[in-house]
């Protein structure tokens, strides 16, 4: 069974020497692509978050974490997640068989703690497959947990829709799940 873990814990590892986790939280879970399905129901794409690196120096933590984008797609041996830009233009065809067309005009990584929804760190994310974005967050604004600082990173989208057959445009933020990183 081909199972995508949208959290590259081997990559992890590494980070467990320092005593860094990061922890899949909500619908930052897993994801399939086994099917004409799962291609459809991803087919805006889907992200890792890996590598997490925390270091703590003059009461900031700096976070280093790698991120990737795939997509969902027909092989010649079945569907897999394929390496895929954050900023990838996309089609889809409707039931009545028009085209809606996807472009993402702004793709971010943010960062929050669980339970206050402030965004407390914010960075663009590059027209890349993979990057790795560095954050500067004061410990002062995240609390400990159980012993252990938490941070919550998610990416966010603002992507035009236009449909063809209408002309019908609009803009909109989505949220592509988040990440639990402890340290």
């Amino acid at each position: 069974m081909k199972l995508f873990t949208v959290l590259a814990l081997a990559a992890s590892f590494n980070a467990l020497a320092d005593s860094t986790q990061i922890i899949r939280v909500f619908d930052g879970a897993t994801a399939r692509c086994e099917t004409k399905e799962d291609a459809y129901r991803y087919r805006e794409g889907v992200y890792t978050v890996s590598d997490a690196k925390v270091t703590v120096k003059n009461q900031v933590a700096n976070v280093k974490v790698v991120v990737s984008s795939y997509k969902c797609a027909r092989t010649f041996t079945g569907y897999r997640f394929m390496p895929e830009s954050m900023y990838k233009t996309k089609e889809f065809s409707t039931v009545s068989g028009g085209t809606v067309t996807v472009e993402t005009l702004d793709a971010r990584l943010k960062a929050m703690v669980d339970g206050v929804y402030d965004v407390i760190a914010d960075e663009a994310l590059a027209d890349a497959v993979t990057q790795t974005v560095r954050m500067q967050i004061p410990l002062s604004e995240l609390p400990m947990v159980r012993g252990q600082r938490q941070i919550d990173l998610y990416m966010m989208k603002l992507q035009r829709y236009s449909v063809e057959a209408t002309g019908y445009q609009e803009n909109s933020r989505r949220s592509f799940g988040a990440f639990r990183i402890r340290f």
